[in-house]
């Protein structure tokens, strides 16, 4: 297992504990924002858990891909996990971009 494999492992498995063990405290529910966090967490699950296997190794997922995993796992991590957020993240940066 290279230091890739053992990075791109931890860094999924974060994520996926991250999403879920999410509060949402008082907002409002919205089902199309679950499956979204359903379908990163799943995703991100069976990720780690071929990384673990060995079944999959860094060397065979595309660099763009692995660019992607870290930048999702980034925004995850920042938002702590709120998919909504996530999701209002380049409204926000391209406010901040215009911001006059």
């Amino acid at each position: 297992m290279k230091l890739l494999d053992l990075l791109l492992l931890f860094i999924t498995l974060a994520s996926c504990l991250q999403l879920l063990v999410y509060r949402r405290d008082k907002a409002h529910y919205k089902p199309a924002l679950s499956v979204i966090a359903y379908l990163i967490i799943v995703s991100y699950g069976g990720l780690s858990v071929a990384l673990l296997t060995g079944m999959l190794s860094s060397t065979q997922i595309p660099a763009l891909v692995i660019v992607g995993i870290f930048v999702l796992s980034s925004s995850v991590f920042y938002c702590a996990g709120n998919v909504s957020m996530i999701l209002k993240l380049p409204r926000r940066i391209q406010h901040v971009i215009n911001f006059r």
